[in-house]
């Protein structure tokens, strides 16, 4: 059979639409796949810290256990120091009554995470005890640039000694007014001994970013009416131009 040119041309565009449909519709295997979403993010470290027996005397020994997940490494620090593995543990003679803390901070590609514990070393019957100490401070969440206040009292204690955001000697008992220069989490500790052994107490106060302050409508509108103002003035300075 003989096809006119005229009948043709139509015959072959249907077909190659035809071809195309059929192409779009062929899900097995004619479709690229979509490329992969984003890796999920590493996860967070975990830790935790304890200590047995939390309350020993003086010439006990007593257990510090440590254990930490997603941590690459570990670095000891308070009343211990260095580099520990992400699990284990290290035994301690209780030498002098007081309060002894131990600090682990642990990092890892999903973040840092940081914990502490603290040991109660009693005084053996007959012996002094150890110093009582209260610190507070208030307020302890505050903005850049306030001021917020320290205030503690020691009973026992012939000495005490300011460490971390704050340093120096102190008296047994006061107050303290502190000014909030940098962002982030300020720490206080107070470290108070007498002849019983030593205390410390630790504190922290948050300091956050000031408010932004919302801009002056007045302002932002006399910005865009230049900004139009010298858009048409470069138009009609393009405009003279190509005359």
């Amino acid at each position: 059979m003989i096809f006119s040119r005229a009948f043709a041309r139509p015959l072959a565009a249907l077909l190659v639409g035809l071809a195309l449909a059929g192409c779009g519709n062929d899900r097995s295997g004619g479709v690229s796949e979509p490329p992969p979403g984003e890796p999920e993010p590493p996860s967070a470290p975990t830790l935790t810290l304890d200590v047995e027996p939390a309350t020993p005397q003086v010439g006990d020994d007593y257990l510090v256990r440590w254990r930490s997940t997603q941590a690459t490494t570990c670095t000891a620090g308070g009343a211990w120091s260095g580099v520990r593995p992400a699990t284990g543990d290290q035994r301690f003679a209780a030498d002098a009554p007081g309060t002894v803390r131990y600090t682990l901070r642990c990092r890892g590609a999903g973040g840092e995470i940081q914990r502490s514990v603290d040991v109660e070393i009693g005084a053996r019957p007959g012996e002094p005890e150890p110093p009582t100490l209260s610190l507070m401070v208030a307020p302890d969440e505050l903005r850049l640039g306030d001021t917020y206040e320290l205030s503690w009292t020691s009973d026992g204690a012939e000495t005490c000694i300011a460490e971390e955001a704050w340093t120096g000697e102190r008296p047994t008992q006061g107050r303290e007014a502190v000014r909030a220069e940098t962002l982030g989490e300020r720490h206080h500790t107070l470290r108070c001994s007498g002849a019983g052994g030593q205390t410390q107490r630790r504190v922290s106060a948050t300091v956050q970013p000031l408010p932004e302050e919302p801009e002056d409508p007045a302002v932002a509108a006399r910005a865009e009416f230049e900004r139009v103002r010298g858009l048409e003035r470069g138009c009609c300075e393009s405009a003279e131009g190509n005359r």
